[in-house]
């Protein structure tokens, strides 16, 4: 294949290590506001907080709450549906 089969491999590996730049950084920020998760396999966690149970896919960032199987994006949009109130002002400091 060549120049195009080189670049594949290429994008498909850093696909990868984004993929697991993003999970330990989500999973670091779940720490840090002290949210617990139980680990299902090594890409599917389940959150429970503030009466809600969520599904969560850190490498994604896909999380939907079992309640009403809404898929949403982004662990800023967690953090919001969980009730964390110092997020919004944390994360405009970060950017």
């Amino acid at each position: 294949m060549g120049d195009v089969g080189e670049d594949f491999r290429a994008y498909r590996a850093w696909r990868r290590e984004k993929k697991k730049s993003n999970a330990e950084w989500s999973l670091a920020k779940l720490d840090e506001y002290g949210i617990s998760y139980q680990t299902k396999n090594y890409t599917h966690y389940i959150i429970t907080h503030n009466g809600k149970t969520l599904d969560y896919y850190p490498s994604t960032g896909l999380w939907w709450d079992r309640a009403n199987k809404k898929q949403c994006r982004g662990i800023r949009q967690l953090l919001n549906h969980l009730e964390i109130k110092r997020v919004e002002e944390e994360m405009e400091n970060e950017n």
